[in-house]
């Protein structure tokens, strides 16, 4: 809850807390929240290496797409944010955010 209402500092809390572990196998399609809160709280090489994890073990997953990109461009890598949101416009849902709010500027 402390993630929807923005309390990113409380929610990090809270997840480490319970060890950093993504929740159980049926539960994954809602596992990529930890990954954009590390992107919020600019933790973004462990976002990186949250959404690899991710993105092998669910590929279809359009979420983990984005977030990777946002680390990527984050880390200034924006050619590699670039890369991830081809798959991500492919896969998304439709309520998904607009791919304007990654920059990716050349580099």
């Amino acid at each position: 809850m402390a993630y929807h209402w923005e309390h990113y500092d409380e929610a990090l809390q809270a997840w480490e807390r319970a060890g950093g572990t993504w929740p159980p196998q049926k539960a994954l399609w809602y596992g990529v929240w930890p990954i954009a809160l590390l992107n919020q709280v600019g933790r973004h090489d462990e976002a990186l290496e949250l959404a690899r994890g991710v993105i092998e073990s669910r590929p279809a997953s359009s979420e983990a797409y984005l977030e990777r990109a946002r680390a990527y461009e984050a880390l200034g890598q924006p050619s590699l944010a670039r890369d991830d949101l081809a798959p991500w416009a492919r896969l998304r849902p439709v309520q998904s955010p607009p791919a304007s709010r990654i920059q990716a500027t050349p580099e």
